[in-house]
């Protein structure tokens, strides 16, 4: 391939990129917006999204307002309004109703999704779990909770989503010791000790540390149980959609209440089941200990 040919074809293959990145640019500079100035929640879903979301806008707000009480799921969702995709006009963009600067950032938008090109200058924190809770728990809070039928079980939405999981894993893990910009926690670490965790995005951001608004951060976050246990979504506490309580539901709900939400998937994968998802896992690359089990 000559010269100009070898150039053209590179501009065939990032055109999509460039593109994406221009009207990403332009979105941003229209709401006066720097990539530098959100921090991007990425994650994949049942892995602390909306527990980190409200642990940080507890911490946050207590220091801007530290007389007042913990943040409310709806005043939560006021401080961190958006998604990624409201910077695309895909969804609604609001501002914030928090405002952040002192934090050195203006928003917090969160997505489900593997790591994107587009994310470069900005910082992302980026959660993961065990993928056998992460298929146990999406089950339950997004399938049989709302009685939808696309999966009858755990083992049968991990299997169907198990490509889905690998690529977003392996997209926040394959250069992660060489961005600085990218912080990766496991929901296991963040439920067991949040004091270590919260410090560690403390200090990775570069804000302040201050312990009135620390502790009492982690003490009004706890306050709201199903946040804690994976039940976060807006239609888990409006009540905007009748909820469908099964007996198998029930169960569930009893086993996270008497155990906590580490590790609740032995009860519902067989030891045949995990030796096989164990099997793809290694098949893909993926570092099993990373993972953990318990």
């Amino acid at each position: 391939m000559d010269l100009i040919s070898e150039i053209k074809e590179k501009i065939r293959i990032n055109s999509p990129h460039l593109i994406k990145s221009v009207v990403y640019d332009l979105y941003l500079f229209n709401k006066k917006i720097k990539r530098k100035d959100i921090l991007i929640l990425a994650t994949l879903t049942k892995s602390g999204t909306h527990f980190l979301r409200l642990l940080l806008a507890n911490y946050f707000a207590l220091i801007l307002f530290p007389n007042q009480n913990g943040v409310k799921p709806k005043e939560m969702n006021d401080i961190f309004p958006n998604s990624w995709r409201s910077y695309f006009g895909i969804k609604p963009w609001f501002l914030p109703k928090l405002s952040l600067q002192r934090f050195g950032l203006k928003d917090m938008p969160r997505i489900h999704s593997e790591k994107k090109k587009l994310w470069e200058g900005s910082y992302i924190l980026h959660t993961y779990r065990n993928p056998y809770d992460y298929a146990t728990f999406s089950y339950f809070y997004k399938f049989k909770i709302l009685g939808l039928t696309r999966f009858s079980s755990p083992a049968e939405l991990l299997n169907g989503q198990i490509n889905e999981f690998i690529d977003c894993y392996k997209s926040f893990f394959k250069n992660k010791n060489h961005d600085l910009n990218l912080l990766s926690i496991s929901f296991e670490d963040l439920y067991r000790n949040p004091e270590l965790i919260l410090r560690q995005i403390i200090s990775w951001l570069g804000i302040n540390y201050n312990d009135i608004a620390f502790k009492k951060a982690i003490t009004e976050t706890y306050k709201e149980k199903e946040f804690i246990f994976g039940g976060g979504e807006k239609w888990f506490w409006s009540g905007e959609i009748k909820l469908s309580y099964d007996k198998d539901f029930q169960k569930f709900q009893m086993l996270i209440n008497r155990d906590g939400p580490v590790g609740v998937w032995k009860h519902y994968f067989t030891n045949k089941q995990k030796y096989y998802f164990d099997t793809k896992f290694k098949m893909k690359d993926i570092n099993l200990k990373a993972f953990i089990y318990e």
